[in-house]
C-alpha cells in the first residue's frame, strides 16, 4: 500500500493540522512513536524551521517497520532512521 505521509522542500498545506505536538524530519522513529502514543494521534504535521513541511501517519511508520526489504535492514536499525529518510525508503519500496 503506499505511504500517506509527505516531507517536501519546502511548505506544506493541510487544514486539519492542528496539532500541540509536532514532528521534525530528522527526530528518529523511535522518538516520533512515543509522541504518537503520547498525542493518541493517527498523524501529525512535520516542522522545520517554524514551516510546516509534511505529514507522518502513525500507521505509515508501523507499515515501514514491519516491511521486510530486500537489503535486510533489520528493525533495530530501522528503528533509529530519521522521519526524512523513513519517508524516502518508503516510498522507494513501493
Amino acid at each position: 500500500m503506499k505511504p500517506k505521509s509527505v516531507i517536501t522542500n519546502g511548505e506544506f498545506s493541510f487544514p486539519a493540522l492542528t496539532h500541540r505536538s509536532v514532528l521534525h524530519p530528522e527526530q528518529i522513529i523511535i522518538d516520533a512513536l512515543a509522541t504518537f502514543i503520547n498525542e493518541r494521534a493517527e498523524f501529525l504535521p512535520v516542522y522545520e524551521y517554524g514551516k510546516c513541511i509534511g505529514i507522518i501517519y502513525c500507521n505509515d511508520l508501523i507499515d515501514f517497520l514491519n516491511h521486510e526489504d530486500a537489503e535486510g535492514v533489520f528493525l533495530a536499525h530501522k528503528i533509529n532512521f530519521d522521519l526524512r529518510s523513513a519517508v524516502i525508503a518508503m516510498n522507494n519500496s513501493i
